[in-house]
């Protein structure tokens, strides 16, 4: 990496530094008092290339913002290992906002931003991080001459300070797992001591779980057992409660009661007493009577006598049958002759007759009317003629029409057509007896009809009507099988239906047996009661045993998933033991190959650098320390010719001491630019002459351009320079002055800062 210009503003003590147009070859001088910023150009360098200085870390990046100002910014440019020229532009303030970017020369946009992505950028153009580079080729004034400084940095060129951090690791690996391996030794021990107190039976919790399980279903099995003990002790209260309901309702019942509601009555008694029974089926013992037996049988006596009137009611059913065919409405019975017409037919029949004898009369009729004409004429004629011959009338008929002649005749007419009117006027009078006469029974059949109708439908309601009034009814109807059967009814099972008293003496048993079948019924209830409290009692038990039986089961599962616990306890003690037992062996293994590739890297890093260094400390120790070595402690030691042996670098002067250093730091510079492949590279000193005399001084700078061709570019830096002949570039820094520029084409700024 070649510095080829540098550009600040507001940074440490500059208000702007500026130079431009560096030498890419020889010396590059910076010289100043005490304070005058000659350290600060290679900081800035520094806090451009990797975003830090030498003397602030790089989270204190705000401390290199010149005093009373808000915010700085550099630019440096520089020719990498890959012969491109970068731009490398950083700006932060005093708020602690840090910006980076990273550009080709002569391009305008950065190919990276972020000051992350510019350090890893930067050490993969150079070839060497901010570390490597302050090791080795930026010689800051304050390590000089600083021993560990140099040896940290042969350890980290050499490739054994990493191995010697392992091999250290390693120690404090074998130490910290030694320490542990004791106590998992002791978890071990007290593991598999509590394991042995628990003494876990295989068979104890399934034979605990067992007896739970039959509890348990006892308990199912006796809740079951209640339940229907409680169904049936509700439906034997409810069937009892409805007995009695039904019972008393049937004692109210009168001779206003139709047969329906009877049979109702029967039907509701017969559902309560087989509902008593079912409920009380296994709850009463031994052979005593039925719990409904007296309510049955007054039951199935209701039942016969109302069965009994079945006869009436069919013969009643075949009456209206005939009834009803007689109006015709429906088919001809049977029983009924062939012969015999339905009323309809009757006057049907008749009302055709009517109309027979109604067109018979028309002849008579209108033959009256003709001989009732004629007579009228021929009278009226022979009066005019025989009384009233001067009448105008009996002259026309006289003179004018000659009938006088013909008085005789017209007494003949008049005559025969008087009898023939009287005998068609009998003739239509009797007829029309006839059809009045008709009409008249077809009238009475209309009214038979009407009658049956109504007959028809008081049967019909009879089944809406009370008993007594049903008898009634049916008595008077003109049937001999109906009344036959009515008669057997009446006289025989009826009787306690149809008769108050009787009635009365009929309905007293039935709330007898209903208090009967109440008592037995509490009776059973008692019992099913205390039956159900006795489960209960004994549920109480065996849920005071289940209680206990769970409480042993969850201890007996506390105890197996603790047995369970220490024996995954064991288990991982065990697989830790053998884990750090294994690691333990492998980190002496590691520990011994370290030891040999220690021994090696070291060897073949004495050899590189005596190489190197064999070349550069003759030149500035005018021959008096020819080259070095590394002991396997890192102690360095230089060969004098003068003794002829390898001394300690306590052995020398101060002055041949900090020559001695510079060799082996250029040495270490060199063995950098070869072990990275950097290229050409450019090299920082901060004061290397500070213990050095003019004389050495001026060969120090004459041999300095020939140490490295790698090393094209150098920064001195130094109070001051006698001759400044040998310097590409020559920097003047000034306490006075914050400013400091290098005009393009110009080697020197004097007095600029």
């Amino acid at each position: 990496m070649i510095i080829t210009s540098v550009h600040a503003k507001n940074v440490l003590r500059y208000s702007e530094l500026k130079l431009t147009n560096l030498p890419r070859r020889g010396v590059i001088g910076i010289s100043g008092a005490n304070e005058s910023g000659k350290t600060t150009i290679a900081e800035i360098l520094c806090l451009a290339l990797f975003g830090r200085t030498f003397s602030h870390p790089e989270d204190e990046f705000q401390k290199n913002i010149k005093w009373g100002e808000f915010g700085a910014s550099v630019t440096v440019g520089f020719f990498a290992k890959d012969k491109h020229s970068y731009l490398i532009t950083r700006s932060f303030d005093a708020d602690g906002n840090h910006l980076a970017q990273l550009r080709r020369e002569g391009e305008a946009e950065p190919f990276v931003r972020g000051s992350a992505a510019v350090n890893e950028n930067v050490a993969q153009l150079c070839g060497f991080t901010y570390q490597r580079f302050i090791d080795s080729f930026y010689l800051a004034q304050r390590n000089i001459a600083s021993p560990s400084i140099l040896l940290q940095t042969a350890k980290a060129l050499a490739g054994v300070e990493t191995f010697e951090h392992v091999a250290t690791e390693c120690a404090s690996d074998i130490q910290t797992f030694q320490e542990e391996l004791a106590l998992l030794h002791g978890g071990l021990a007290e593991a598999r001591r509590q394991r042995t107190e628990l003494n876990i039976q295989a068979d104890a919790l399934p034979n605990l779980k067992a007896e739970q399980n039959g509890q348990t279903t006892a308990i199912a099995e006796r809740k079951k057992e209640n339940t229907a003990r409680g169904l049936r002790l509700d439906r034997l209260r409810a069937a009892t409660a409805e007995i009695a309901d039904q019972v008393e309702k049937t004692t109210q019942a009168n001779l206003d009661t139709s047969l329906e509601q009877w049979l109702h009555y029967a039907d509701h008694i017969d559902t309560a007493t087989k509902a008593v029974d079912a409920a009380s089926q296994g709850a009463e013992s031994g052979s005593g009577p039925r719990l409904t037996g007296a309510l049955q049988s007054w039951s199935d006596d209701l039942r016969k006598r109302l069965q009994a009137f079945t006869p009436v009611r069919n013969a009643a059913a075949v009456y209206r049958q005939r009834l009803a065919w007689l109006i015709g409405q429906g088919e001809r019975p049977a029983e009924v002759d062939a012969r015999v017409r339905s009323l309809p037919d009757q006057q049907a029949l008749l009302l055709s007759q009517g109309e027979g004898i109604r067109g018979k009369r028309t002849g008579p009729m209108i033959g009256f009317f003709v001989t009732f004409l004629l007579m009228i004429l021929s009278w009226s004629v022979l009066w005019f003629l025989n009384y009233a011959p001067n009448h105008a009338v009996g002259q026309w008929l006289g003179n004018g029409l000659q009938l006088v002649t013909y008085n005789t005749v017209l007494f003949l007419v008049a005559a025969v057509s008087s009898g023939l009117s009287l005998i068609l006027l009998v003739m239509v009078f009797i007829l029309t007896e006839q059809i009045l006469t008709a009409r008249q029974k077809a009238a009475r059949l209309q009214a038979d009809q009407e009658a049956i109708k109504a007959q028809l439908q008081s049967l019909d309601d009879l089944p809406q009507q009370s008993l007594v009034t049903e008898v009634a009814t049916l008595d008077i109807c003109d049937d001999p099988p109906l009344k036959e059967a009515l008669t057997q009814f009446v006289s025989g099972p009826g009787v306690a239906l149809l008769d108050a008293e009787a009635l009365a003496a009929f309905l007293a048993p039935l709330e007898a047996a209903s208090l009967t079948c109440q008592e037995d019924a509490d009776a059973i209830t008692r019992r099913i009661t205390e039956e159900i409290q006795s489960v209960e009692t004994s549920l109480v038990a065996i849920r005071q045993d289940l209680d206990r039986l769970g409480q042993a089961i969850a201890e007996e599962e506390r105890r197996l998933n603790k047995a369970a616990q220490l024996d995954q306890e064991t288990a991982a003690f065990e697989r830790d033991i053998e884990s750090k037992t294994r690691s333990i062996e492998v980190r002496r293994i590691a520990q011994n190959l370290l030891s040999g590739s220690h021994r090696r890297l070291l060897s073949r890093f004495n050899l590189e650098m005596r190489h190197v260094v064999s070349k550069i400390m003759p030149k500035l120790t005018e021959g008096r320390y020819e080259t070095m070595q590394i002991d396997n402690d890192l102690d360095v030691r230089v060969w004098s010719s003068e003794k002829g042996h390898f001394v300690g670098l306590n052995e020398i002067s101060g002055g041949t001491y900090n020559q001695v250093m510079l060799a082996i730091r250029l040495a270490l510079s060199q063995a950098l630019i070869s072990s990275s492949l950097c290229g050409v590279e450019c090299l920082i000193l901060d004061e290397p002459f500070a213990f050095f005399d003019a004389q050495r001084t001026r060969k120090t700078l004459e041999m300095l351009p020939q140490v490295s061709p790698e090393i094209e570019q150098m920064w001195i830096i130094a109070q001051q320079f006698d001759d400044t002949s040998s310097l590409a570039l020559h920097l003047s820094c000034s306490r006075d002055s914050e400013v400091l520029i290098a005009p393009v084409g110009e080697y020197e700024a004097l007095g600029e800062g």
